[in-house]
């Protein structure tokens, strides 16, 4: 089978049984109302509303404020670059073991704010629409 076109995939989530269709609709016609034609929007996974959004929030949040270094812009190439050290650090103008350094900081600094992995590819899709929502990307 074909795979839907880009903004239904979207809409991701678990099956909702037929009696269930008519309050998913409900739920759903209101964000899909703000989409402009053919705008892909990154929604929510299914859980409280809001969830995603909070916690990309809170994780962009902490690592914006870390002190010692600039870990937003690790972060970016890092997703930029979906994981490949040697780009990574190359766009950085950093040593790999500078990038392995950096990396663990931020692997430890998402871990104690948001209880997430950086390695976890539904945070890490979240992350980068975040970054890029908020031009830091």
């Amino acid at each position: 089978p074909q795979p839907p076109p880009a903004p239904a995939r979207g809409l991701r989530g678990p099956v909702v049984p037929a009696e269930h269709c008519a309050v998913e609709v409900a739920r759903l016609l209101p964000l899909l109302a703000t989409l402009s034609p053919g705008q892909w929007q990154a929604l929510d996974p299914p859980g409280p509303p809001g969830a995603a959004a909070t916690l990309v929030s809170s994780a962009l949040r902490a690592v914006q404020d870390y002190p010692r270094t600039d870990l937003l812009a690790t972060l970016a190439a890092y997703l930029r670059h979906r994981g490949r050290h040697e780009e990574c650090a190359g766009e950085l103008g950093i040593h790999r073991n500078t990038l392995r350094h950096r990396l663990r900081l931020l692997r430890t600094l998402l871990h104690d704010t948001v209880d997430t992995d950086l390695d976890d590819p539904d945070l890490s899709a979240h992350l980068w629409l975040g970054l890029r929502e908020r031009g830091l990307a």
